[in-house]
């Protein structure tokens, strides 16, 4: 189910003045939620493989845990 916009607007609230590195969200989510947040916080909007053969690195197991921490350490930067 997408976030409503009221729900989108109180994560603004709550983002600013945070610790919030990355707003993730699945590959099979709609990205346009995730990235109007992005937009109006500075936050980077990261997007998960959800599985292995999500993205081409996850090839396997062990690769879709290397894609996923390279994403998530390359938003915390």
């Amino acid at each position: 189910m997408p976030p409503t916009s009221a729900h989108l607007a109180s994560l603004i609230a709550t983002t600013k003045g945070s610790n919030t590195l990355a707003i993730i969200r699945a590959a099979y989510q709609d990205p346009k939620p995730a990235d109007w947040l992005a937009d109006r916080t500075g936050v980077p909007a990261v997007t998960l493989p959800y599985t292995v053969g999500g993205d081409a690195q996850s090839k396997d197991l062990f690769g879709l845990f290397d894609s996923t921490l390279a994403k998530l350490l390359g938003a915390a930067k």
